[in-house]
């Protein structure tokens, strides 16, 4: 995690790790859920509902072409309950939907924070780590773009903008490493490339010219 924590790229940004777990094969997602955050209680003696909260991403072969793409990323303060919902509502018309739920490890600042499980909520307090669970989701819907996700695509929370995520684990489609600093730089050098390929071309002067 010190490589982690020495990435500071940006004056005031605070750094958040989410680590990534894919879900069991189960009969559907939800049972999938189920049988995963019994292991994980037993595993550290924890109640299992100290796994409800947190983030989570569904991907499936969505244009039919074998290649799976992320469709929906959220969060939840039930996640068996949310899943179980996506099951019923759209999840049956997938192709072999997978489910990843992620958990905040480390807050940067706060070096006690940093746990091998479901990070100790009351350190943040309630209310805060609803926000920051909120700012993440939205700053990871805004650099994958989900297909299904319709909030926080074309715009990110304000308290995202000081946020760099480092995703760890198994975190599917999500790139290692986000934040809104790299996503203006790249929007900047998008446009300026843009504004280049557009520009009139300069008159050329042949040899025998002048």
């Amino acid at each position: 995690m010190d490589s982690v924590k020495d990435r500071r790229p940006k004056k005031d940004e605070r750094v958040v790790v989410v680590h990534w777990y894919l879900l069991p094969p189960a009969s559907d997602i939800q049972e999938g859920f189920t049988n995963f955050r019994k292991d994980r209680a037993a595993q550290y003696s924890d109640d299992e509902s100290d796994w409800n909260d947190g983030l989570y991403q569904i991907h499936a072969d969505f244009s039919g072409n074998g290649l799976r793409e992320l469709l929906y990323l959220g969060k939840a303060h039930d996640l068996k309950d949310r899943l179980g919902k996506h099951a019923k509502q759209w999840l049956q018309y997938e192709w072999e939907p997978r489910a990843y739920v992620g958990y905040i490890w480390w807050v940067d600042g706060d070096d006690d924070y940093y746990v091998e499980k479901n990070p100790p909520k009351g350190k943040l307090g309630r209310e805060a780590y609803k926000q920051l669970l909120a700012d993440v989701e939205s700053l990871l819907i805004y650099s994958s773009q989900p297909v299904y996700n319709t909030s926080n695509k074309n715009t990110f929370k304000k308290g995202a903008l000081s946020l760099r995520v480092v995703n760890t684990g198994n975190y599917g489609l999500l790139p290692y490493e986000t934040s809104a600093y790299s996503i203006e730089v790249g929007l900047e050098l998008g446009s300026r490339f843009k504004a280049a390929a557009n520009a009139p071309s300069a008159p050329t002067v042949s040899d025998d010219e002048g």
